[in-house]
């Protein structure tokens, strides 16, 4: 028997289902009770794995499975430096700061000029970056011999708090994009003038920005001129707010099935004609506030494929940091002059002129396609070593997170090396970085901001300002600290909550004198 028949077999006999690409299964593990046993089809090997300590003839005696030479078994272990990045960034508490040092020496050089002139935290400059670079490798480069044909589109959000310097950390991660589609509308409204609609519309191809007020019927519109591009939210709960209007019911959905440039977009307009888009690009980098969007984020859409489709990022607060006075007289404040703004235009302006290119799967090298498949999987691994509770919801992200891996590492190979397609491991590990934080981002998120219910949501806020100042305070610096939006009575009653559960304790009677100290 081969790899596959054995595969196929044993799915059958311990009645599990398989993956839609039909190389892959997640199931209990038969040695050792609360684990996972993982089988993966990689190039022409059966690899059986647990979540466990467990050996491979231990897994190969409880399945009743010969050892033949076409199964294999290895234990994910985690490289030293991917160990402390996951110690450090997937964690229970508040994420740190993204470390960008690991990142390719270009992007990295961009990421530390815009946090040393803005101050917003490095990931949302990585990602607005990258998000740049994704606008421009539209059409340009993809990956075949996947599952699906892969574009390298990515849709991101970062949530913080107000103050955070996030519109600006987003413009400048951006400003590339900027600039050039600036060059170009101004050449656009020239050949408007001069009623040149042959160069009207070849130019209309080379703006990769989409507008940020969004309508289904705008979008539209733009796509079929511009062919795709990317949508910088400055505010993304306005977006939200759009997608989930009565008006624009369904909406949601159609945006949904443009995330994988699969299926062409055919539409009916207003004037009855139809606008037939073939491969749809769309790429989104928002930003917003945890409050903002809280409301507007449904426990349907952790459930399916809308927001799990998103790399979710949550930098930590600057609340209680003063920022800097003025700019650091090493990094100018003309974008423009720094060498890692230049070489990252030069890299842009290089796809726009490039013939497509695509690259294959079996063309990556052994050791990089060992070391994709390894992180991949450790992705599983992660997600099922997390609270039963959580399971669900990060299942549901990790789907995503596994060809999104290959999507960001297409994005750095362009950083590293323009001319070639298929992601080398230096990709690999860059982009597992970037991974690893919205990883343990979106645990954070999910498990105290939006898979809570309002009134949770309030005690962890009440909970967290309190930690944060020492975890003792006085009732009346609680007051003033606005860390709810209601007054006196909702302060009172989540107090009297905490109380109650035992998570707080209060001493004294009057307003003044009144402490509130974490139990």
């Amino acid at each position: 028997m081969n790899a596959q028949q054995v595969f196929e077999d044993l799915a059958t006999r311990i009645n599990c289902q398989i993956t839609t690409h039909g190389t892959a299964f997640v199931a209990k593990c038969p040695v050792k009770k609360g684990h996972k046993l993982i089988a993966t089809i990689i190039d022409d090997k059966l690899n059986l794995h647990s979540t466990s300590k467990c050996t491979l003839e231990e897994l190969l005696q409880a399945l009743e499975l010969k050892h033949l030479p076409c199964i294999e078994g290895r234990h994910l272990k985690l490289e030293s430096r991917s160990e402390e990045v996951a110690k450090q960034y997937l964690r229970n508490t508040g994420m740190p700061s993204f470390d960008p040092t690991n990142l390719p020496e270009l992007l990295r050089n961009y990421v530390h000029d815009v946090t040393q002139l803005t101050g917003s935290d490095s990931i949302l400059t990585t990602i607005s970056a990258l998000s740049t670079l994704s606008a421009y490798a539209m059409h340009k480069v993809q990956m075949q011999g996947y599952f699906q044909d892969l574009h390298p589109c990515i849709w991101s959000l970062t949530l913080s708090a107000s103050g955070a310097f996030k519109s600006t950390g987003l413009r400048l991660g951006t400003q590339v994009l900027r600039d050039l589609d600036k060059g170009v509308l101004q050449q656009l409204q020239e050949a408007r003038v001069n009623e040149d609609e042959n160069r009207e519309k070849q130019l209309a191809k080379l703006v990769r920005g989409l507008p940020d007020s969004f309508s289904w019927q705008g979008l539209l519109d733009r796509l079929q001129e511009q062919g795709g591009g990317l949508m910088m939210q400055s505010e993304f709960s306005s977006f939200l707010h759009n997608l989930n209007a009565k008006w624009n019911e369904g909406v949601k959905a159609r945006v949904t099935s443009i995330y994988d440039v699969v299926e062409p977009i055919e539409e009916r307009t207003r004037g009855s004609s139809t606008i037939r888009i073939e491969l749809p690009y769309l790429s989104i980098c928002g930003v917003s506030t945890i409050d903002f969007v809280r409301d507007l984020i449904t426990s349907e859409d952790l459930r399916s494929g809308f927001l799990p489709r998103f790399l979710l990022f949550s930098p930590p607060s600057t609340s209680d940091v003063i920022p800097a006075a003025l700019p650091s007289v090493a990094t100018s404040c003309n974008v423009k002059e720094w060498s890692s703004y230049q070489s990252l235009k030069d890299i842009c302006e290089g796809l726009l002129i490039t013939p497509a290119r695509v690259g294959f799967t079996q063309r990556m090298e052994e050791e990089a396609r060992q070391c994709y498949s390894q992180r991949h999987d450790e992705i599983y691994q992660w997600v099922f070593a997390q609270e039963p509770s959580l399971q669900g919801s990060l299942y549901s992200f990790a789907k995503r997170w596994g060809p999104c891996l290959l999507k960001l590492s297409m994005l750095m190979q362009l950083v590293i090396n323009r001319e070639q397609v298929e992601p080398s491991v230096e990709a690999i590990e860059a982009a597992n970085e970037v991974l690893l934080y919205a990883m343990g981002s979106t645990k954070l998120l999910i498990a105290e901001e939006l898979g809570q219910s309002p009134m949770i949501a309030k005690e962890s806020k009440i909970l967290a300002y309190i930690a944060k100042r020492g975890g003792s305070l006085n009732y009346r610096q609680l007051l003033q600290s606005r860390a709810l939006q209601g007054g006196v009575k909702e302060y009172d009653y989540i107090l009297e909550t905490l109380e109650s559960k035992g998570k707080l304790r209060i001493t004294g009677d009057s307003k003044n004198s009144k402490t509130l100290e974490l139990a």
